[in-house]
């Protein structure tokens, strides 16, 4: 588990502010944060008005921010990862949910706390097998991680990059199970 106060990074393509797009050429944006506990992150989006929109910070989420630079997901940056750090290596904590809107002062952001979901995809991924390997299929290169020096940056911002591969995934587990003819 991840102790609270945690620094991580969210990275994402969405908007910079609510009016502002990024602009072309799109550059990854990314920002480092810190968890929240629940209790705190609850604080900031309460309702003031009992007809106003209701928010629910439950166990199924992670809230993260930093009230300092006003760092925050925007619109266009949802699925994205939230990377955490603990004990030298990278952990995909979450994936970015929501948030108010993103002008400053910047309220926390709303993450789907991947661990609550574990056992949830592992049994999805039971039901649903891959498919086998097909005998054209050619080995990866033999070169192996070292095969990612075209990549700009650390081994850190290498984790974050593969971590954006995390929501191209998950969509198949989604899908309800192929049906089956007797």
């Amino acid at each position: 588990m991840l102790p609270i106060y945690a620094t991580c990074w969210v990275t994402g393509w969405g908007k910079l502010t609510e009016n502002d797009f990024l602009p072309r050429p799109s550059q990854l944006q990314e920002g480092r944060v810190s968890l929240l506990d629940r209790r705190v992150c609850k604080v900031f989006f309460q309702a003031s008005d009992p007809q106003g929109p209701q928010y629910t910070i439950d166990e199924g989420v992670l809230c993260a921010g930093t009230m300092r630079d006003n760092k925050s997901i925007c619109r266009g940056d949802s699925g994205g990862p939230l990377s955490c750090q603990l004990n030298d290596t990278w952990f995909l904590a979450g994936l970015s949910s929501w948030s108010l809107p993103c002008r400053s002062p910047v309220s926390p952001s709303v993450f789907t706390r991947l661990a609550h979901f574990s056992d949830w995809v592992l049994e999805r991924q039971k039901e649903n097998p891959p498919p086998p390997r097909s005998p054209q299929h050619k080995p990866a290169s033999s070169h192996g991680p070292s095969s990612m020096g075209a990549v700009p940056g650390s081994g850190v911002h290498r984790a974050r990059l593969l971590s954006q591969a995390l929501p191209l995934l998950l969509p198949p587990l989604l899908l309800p199970p192929p049906l089956r003819v007797p």
